[in-house]
């Protein structure tokens, strides 16, 4: 949302004044900006259109496998289908996705908010909303208009002959639990008839790409204090803007209702992620470890009643339970009964597994499909700075979340430790920065290695380490790791056709080469490709 914003206001001119900004005056410039965008906005086309496709037709490459295309979380469109009448005004809009979801958020937040919410006990529609997924090849084919997600392979996939008859669009509701996502929509059981459908009429094996979904720390930050990279370096328009229009406790509010984006929980604890002096990404003779996924600077540590006892950096683990005892019931009852976070390594556990949905998200305590002729093919960016870890801060005074530049409470005034009656405040200490350490720290955020959105080592690991063994791929399905360095073009807003960014990796040529290559038989011409050190990191980690 922040980088189509910024787009918006690049492209167009859109000016806003600080610290007083006349809304009523962005709203009409909103208005007559939407009226006058081209019905292709140029961000749309750079000139790779269809390039892609065309060099696989020229060597008389079609369509042979039927493509299933499964969108990463908050990629799919969301509309209104609710019939109440303070909803009625956007009934079949988009919610979620285009230029009504930036205007809603803007001009009507509050409705917005309640609309996108789901229902702290079931996890499913709150109280008169009823928000359900887009349908079709175009509910992730775009974000907005210009703002391409999937359109660039679908674009290339048409060159060879793909069309709505052998090319399937999974979208969901990726704010579900994936038990809700079952029981509400029947996603998977309707994913499994499309799959087989799709194989007994054209008697071919069917190809399925998805996209993200990986664990992040950036999903820890966001559950902990409603904060990630994105929105602590943001220039300050865009800071005033967020939080004047979706401030920090807003974004923590709706995010920890969205059972789905806990499957974003990092995964394996300590043993995948390292401890408070050691991770295995760490990088030669590094100042501090990124296993202290959590950490505090000395002089913003909060005095106890016992004393200036320091607070405790925190690795994978002790993160998890600091988020889950700083969360309501209701959280905690939804984490537990949706999702697991560990790693198994006990062969009858992990068989007994295939039949506890809690585990089905996590592929440390579950196996692969005994398909021994399955293919795996794992593609990722690498080579954009990514967020690993935090320095945070935390107080039991409230910082005020209207102002952007609000002064954080003093270390002396920041009050008593956490007990049960008394909750502080914690945020990223975006104060600290420091390009001199190993790794260097930008706005109380470690900058590991990444694609910019997901870590390395939740990219690869299990790709060149942890499927390459029996007890979580029992069927040896081969599995090959294609990474792609980020050569980005500086003048294009989305990078070119070597950027591989976690987004726009999306529309990158050997991103849509790969895939098309797949489709049309000719896979095996894809070899594995490393520009990272994945397979070192992947062999540190204790997987027996």
């Amino acid at each position: 949302m922040h980088t189509s914003l910024l787009l918006l206001v690049q492209e167009y001119d859109i000016s806003l004044r600080l610290p007083e900004i006349d809304f009523s005056r962005v709203q009409v410039e909103w208005v007559r900006l939407r009226s006058n965008i081209p019905e292709v906005w140029k961000l749309n086309n750079d000139g790779r259109e269809f390039q892609v496709g065309e060099a696989m037709k020229e060597r008389d490459l079609t369509a042979r496998y039927p493509v299933v295309i499964i969108p990463g979380i908050i990629s799919t469109s969301l509309e209104s289908w609710s019939t109440s009448p303070e909803y009625r005004p956007f009934f079949r809009e988009k919610v979620w996705g285009g230029f009504n979801m930036l205007s809603q958020v803007v001009f009507n937040r509050e409705r917005w908010m309640a609309a996108m919410m789901l229902d702290s006990d079931t996890g499913l529609d709150a109280p008169g909303a009823k928000v359900r997924a887009a349908e079709g090849i175009n509910a992730a084919s775009n974000f907005m208009t210009g703002y391409w997600i999937w359109a660039k392979i679908i674009e290339n996939l048409a060159v060879v002959g793909y069309d709505t008859n052998n090319l399937y669009l999974a979208a969901y509701d990726w704010r579900l639990s994936m038990w809700n996502l079952e029981e509400r929509d029947g996603y998977f059981s309707k994913l499994k008839l499309m799959i087989e459908g799709l194989k007994k009429r054209q008697e071919k094996k069917v190809v399925i790409t998805a996209h993200s979904m990986g664990a992040t720390a950036k999903a820890m930050s966001a559950f902990l204090s409603g904060e990630m990279r994105d929105t602590v370096e943001m220039n300050p328009v865009g800071a005033y803007v967020l939080e004047r229009f979706f401030s920090r406790s807003e974004r923590q509010q709706l995010f920890r209702s969205w059972a789905g984006s806990a499957s974003l929980w990092v995964k394996g604890g300590d043993t995948i992620w390292g401890n408070e002096t050691w991770a295995p990404d760490d990088e030669p003779e590094a100042s501090h470890s990124h296993g202290a996924l959590i950490s505090f600077r000395r002089d913003l540590v909060v005095a106890t009643d016992a004393g200036a006892e320091q607070t405790k950096n925190m690795t994978a683990e002790r993160v998890g339970n600091w988020i889950l005892e700083r969360t309501p019931s209701s959280f905690q009852k939804m984490l537990s009964t949706n999702y697991s976070f560990g790693i198994e390594r006990d062969g009858e556990v992990l068989a007994r597994n295939d039949f506890d949905n809690r585990k089905w998200s996590n592929p440390l305590e579950i196996r692969l499909p005994n398909a021994p002729s399955m293919k795996f093919i794992c593609v990722y960016g690498h080579g954009k700075e990514t967020e690993r870890s935090y320095w945070y801060a935390h107080a039991q005074q409230v910082p005020n979340e209207s102002l952007v530049d609000t002064e954080l409470p003093k270390a002396e005034e920041a009050g008593t430790p956490l007990d049960s009656s008394r909750l502080r405040s914690s945020w990223i200490d975006a104060e600290y920065t420091n390009e001199n350490l190993t790794p260097k720290v930008r706005n109380g955020v470690k900058i590991g290695e990444g694609d910019g959105t997901v870590g390395l080592l939740s990219m690869g690991a299990m790709c060149v380490e942890g499927w390459k063994r029996p007890r979580w791929n029992p069927a040896g399905i081969n599995v090959t790791t294609v990474e792609l360095p980020h050569r980005p073009v500086s003048n294009m807003p989305r990078g070119g056709a070597n950027t591989s960014d976690h987004i726009d990796i999306l529309g990158s040529t050997t991103m849509n080469e790969i895939i098309l290559k797949v489709a049309t038989g000719v896979g095996h011409e894809i070899q594995e490709a490393f520009v990272s050190r994945i397979r070192e990191y992947a062999q540190q980690i204790n997987w027996d």
